[in-house]
Formats: structure tokens, C-alpha cells, sequence
């Protein structure tokens, strides 16, 4: 339910950080926080390499995502990631399985996080590896995955996901009133899922 306590809460929050904010495109936060004119901002792992060699001189570190207050709540996050499946009409469904097993041994899969540091391991026990110590900034995105919520699996998820950026814009964008937002795009898909 969109309009819960917790999720009027929440908006709530990030509402009022909205005010203070810079509201544009990611390639431009990033450009703002190389260049000193913006505090911090939301992203992932992908821009430490970018921001180290782009702006040399600044001094920077990450951290986990904000609770909605400092007593309760979680660091929560979308948990965006490459997934692996086998159809069922694969010819090749044992041999499939083989190399998704073998593509999740934490040795194989931090072989890939060295080779692309924005790819983490799901393997639990994978921050063990010393590679970690040489990258503690990436250690950091690999902890905001304990909190990471997957999307749906819906058939109407594409849908629900645009009603709820639709919901997000008029609440931040807009400065929209939100319990009035999320009861609108709660109906919105409520009709959706019953349908």
C-alpha cells in the first residue's frame, strides 16, 4: 500500500531533502560533485573510477543510503542487477546450470568484480576477499546490497514502475502534497493489479 505510514514517511523525507537538492541528470551530478558544487549525491559504483579520474583533486568517500530517521527504517535501495536464467525451452538446461553455478562461485564472480568494479558478487562471504582492502569504497556498495530490494516479479511491473516514477516527480519534482500522491497512484495501481 503506497500511502502506509512508513512509505508517507519516507516520501516525506525525501521531500524535504528535495529542497535542497540539485534535480538533473546523473551525468551532471557527477560532474557537480567533481567540481566541488554539490555535497553528495545517489548513485552507484559505477562513478568512483570516473570521479577519481576526472577530478584528481577532490577528496571524497561513500556511505550507505539514508534511513527515513535516525530510530527506525533501513539503508533500503533497488537491487538493479545481471540476471541469470535458462528458458524452458533450452536444449541445454543441465549444461546451462553448470555454468550459472559455476558463474556464482565467489571465486569467479569477484574475477569479474576485478575486472568490472560495479559488478558485485551476491555470493554472501565474497567481502572476505582481499581485494576489498584495496577497495573499501566498493566494499561499501557491496554492504548497501545486504538492504537491496528486488523489483517485483509482475507481469504489470513495467507499468507499476512508471506510476511509481510518476508518483516520485510529482512528490520531488513537483513538490506535489504527498499523502494525496501516493492515494492517487496507489488506485492507479490497485486498478491494475485487478485487472
Amino acid at each position: 500500500m503506497l500511502y502506509s505510514t512508513k512509505v508517507i514517511e519516507t516520501a516525506k523525507f525525501y521531500q524535504a531533502l528535495s529542497k535542497y537538492s540539485l534535480k538533473t541528470k546523473q551525468a551532471d551530478l557527477a560532474k557537480a560533485f567533481g567540481e566541488g558544487k554539490l555535497g553528495m549525491y545517489v548513485s552507484g559504483a559505477w562513478d568512483i573510477s570516473g570521479i577519481e579520474s576526472n577530478y584528481p583533486n577532490i577528496l571524497f568517500d561513500v556511505a550507505l543510503l539514508p534511513k527515513p530517521n535516525k530510530w527506525s527504517g533501513t539503508h533500503a535501495s533497488f537491487a538493479g542487477a545481471e540476471v541469470l536464467a535458462i528458458t524452458k525451452q533450452s536444449k541445454n538446461q543441465e549444461a546451462a546450470l553448470k555454468l550459472i553455478e559455476y558463474l556464482l562461485r565467489s571465486d569467479v564472480a569477484m574475477q569479474v568484480t576485478k575486472l568490472v568494479p560495479s559488478v558485485f558478487p551476491s555470493v554472501v562471504g565474497a567481502d572476505k576477499d582481499p581485494w576489498f582492502e584495496d577497495h573499501p569504497m566498493h566494499q561499501v556498495f557491496y554492504e548497501q546490497n545486504k538492504y537491496a530490494k528486488p523489483a517485483p516479479s509482475h507481469p504489470q511491473w513495467f507499468k507499476i514502475q512508471q506510476y511509481l516514477t510518476e508518483a516520485i516527480e510529482k512528490i520531488v519534482l513537483e513538490n506535489e502534497n504527498v499523502e494525496s500522491t501516493l492515494r492517487y497512484y496507489n488506485l492507479k495501481i490497485q486498478q491494475l493489479l485487478n485487472h
